[in-house]
């Protein structure tokens, strides 16, 4: 990107900004949010690309690579509203845990009730497992507050092995921030590098002239493997964490993001939708 024409740049640019902008749209943010936000990550990310190159973090440095003024970056500065990891995370682990772990699994393999009321429960060792900083009750809330898990009388059994996206935007836009970060950040880093084996994993499948009729067959294959692929994942790369597996001596806070996405649009409605703009606009002629 750092040789990419001007043009080409702004292309690119606006390709990742599209998006972003929809993502608002449809949220009802308006744009005036967007700048105040931008402004804001501008500066958080000037002041770590300052202490990345050791230099000394000073407001005019930082307004001069930003073009933030320096009152705003200095207030932005001051207030240091780093991001930090969320209980939506913890979450997910312990989906992942639940589901890869044998303690917690029948002889099939499939996800057991787990007891959650008392001291020293199932459900209180699997939590434990995964995170020392929240207790088994704050993630339990959570969970149930997503859908993922229902109280029976036999103890808590889990509804899905994913969470219900679909019925928490919230938990949609949280999760959607962090891969797009982390999908930005790779790249940009493999876009560096200058060793032949690029040290993050991008790797993109297209095809743009399938039949209509097969894209559910197409789709439903997809979930299923990717279902598979990560519950393989969190098996091979859980026997490295700290929380789960502990090695004394050795140093960990070390991070891992395995994300995996498939989108398929017929290309009907889009086509659909162009027509009635070009209607639209003769019609206001």
């Amino acid at each position: 990107m750092l040789n990419d024409s001007p043009e080409e740049r702004d292309q690119n640019l606006k390709r990742m900004l599209r998006p972003i902008v929809r993502h608002c749209l449809r949220g009802s943010s308006k744009i005036q949010n967007l700048i105040r936000l931008l402004k804001e990550v501008y500066v958080e990310v000037a002041v770590e690309e300052l202490k990345r190159s050791g230099e000394k973090v000073t407001m005019s440095r930082v307004s001069v690579m930003t073009g933030v003024q320096r009152v705003d970056a200095k207030k932005v500065y001051a207030e240091d509203q780093s991001l930090g990891p969320v209980i939506g995370d913890v979450v997910s682990r312990v989906i992942g845990q639940w589901t890869s772990d044998r303690a917690f699994l029948t002889k099939d393999g499939k996800p057991r009730v787990l007891g959650f009321e008392g001291s020293d429960s199932d459900f209180e060792r699997l939590v434990a497992k995964v995170t020392r900083n929240l207790g088994p009750a704050a993630v339990l809330f959570e969970l149930e507050r997503l859908g993922a898990v229902k109280r029976s009388r036999g103890g808590l059994k889990l509804q899905s092995r994913t969470q219900q996206l679909g019925q928490r935007r919230e938990y949609v836009s949280r999760m959607l921030g962090k891969s797009v970060e982390a999908l930005m950040t790779a790249s940009y880093e493999n876009g560096l590098s200058d060793e032949v084996e690029v040290p993050h994993l991008h790797i993109q499948t297209e095809y743009d002239n399938l039949y209509v009729e097969d894209l559910p067959k197409i789709q439903e294959w997809i979930k299923r493997e990717g279902r598979l692929f990560h519950k393989r994942a969190r098996q091979f790369i859980s026997k490295y964490d700290q929380d789960i597996s502990p090695k004394g001596g050795k140093r960990a806070g070390a991070r891992v993001l395995l994300g995996a996405f498939g989108y398929s649009s017929s290309g009907i409605e889009a086509k659909g939708r162009s027509d009635q703009s070009e209607s639209e606009e003769k019609g206001s002629d």
